[in-house]
């Protein structure tokens, strides 16, 4: 599966994702280089085969809401110009914001911007579906889960070691979809060596657990609990992903069973 002229760019380097997808790379031998701005008005072609654009801010903080649009979008804009010019495969980690339904959200599915971190990813993928001379991949990532991260099953497995009483600022009733970082960079790698067309793919395991259950089996006692009083608009009590398509591509199915993750 390996060639030798495989090498990568990253952006986004210090973030969960990025960090630990170094430290793949690094173990599995696939040559990388961190991405900079210095870059963009050079030409790099026949030099990388992909370019993983994992620069995203999430969260507002104290800066303008034209600061926050100009480092996600134009950033992005600017990266798909370089892409293009250096004929690299544009890899995309977008999010899930679909609109509320009670079954599997498929690809095809109509997006909703809950908030300006999904309303920027949404005009990114906008965007890069309408360079029709881009060759790109999307992923829409599930909740992700694997040392080190943030996910309701990473603070879950954290707080059940720590053997205290918890709180939730969560619904019980609510149901998700997780995907293992293993999983995620497999897909990544397979990706990386196998001759993937334009698309964009739901990055989840396919199964849905409601995080109740999740506590009630793991905890027997009232350790840990929940607020119950988070309230949406519009109303999403389900989060499941339609992986048909990812698993007919990459000739992988993501693992499902969360709970070994928490004898790790």
């Amino acid at each position: 599966m390996k060639n030798k002229n495989t090498s990568i760019l990253i952006t986004g380097h210090k973030g969960f994702i990025a960090t630990n997808f170094i430290n793949f790379l690094e173990t599995e031998g696939i040559k990388y280089k961190i991405f900079k701005k210095s870059m963009l008005n050079n030409k790099y072609k026949h030099q990388f085969t992909h370019l993983f654009h994992f620069a995203f801010r999430k969260g507002l903080g104290k800066m303008s809401i034209k600061k926050y649009i100009n480092d996600n979008v134009l950033f992005t804009k600017q990266l798909v110009k370089f892409s293009i010019t250096n004929n690299i495969q544009f890899v995309f980690p977008s999010t899930p914001a679909y609109f509320p339904n009670n079954k599997e959200h498929r690809e095809e599915d109509m997006l909703y911007s809950y908030n300006l971190y999904t309303f920027t990813k949404i005009l990114c993928e906008n965007l890069i579906k309408n360079k029709n001379n881009l060759n790109y991949i999307i992923f829409r990532i599930f909740n992700v889960y694997g040392n080190g991260g943030s996910s309701f099953l990473d603070k879950l497995r954290f707080k059940i070691k720590e053997n205290k009483k918890f709180k939730f600022i969560e619904n019980d009733w609510i149901s998700r979809d997780f995907v293992a970082l293993d999983d995620l960079f497999n897909i990544f790698k397979i990706l990386i060596f196998k001759k993937i067309k334009k698309n964009t793919f739901n990055l989840a395991s396919g199964k849905s657990y409601k995080l109740g259950k999740i506590v009630n089996k793991l905890v027997k006692s009232n350790q840990i609990i929940f607020s119950n009083d988070l309230k949406f608009t519009p109303y999403r009590p389900i989060v499941k992903a339609d992986i048909n398509k990812l698993t007919k591509s990459f000739k992988l199915s993501p693992n499902q069973n969360i709970y070994p993750y928490f004898s790790e």
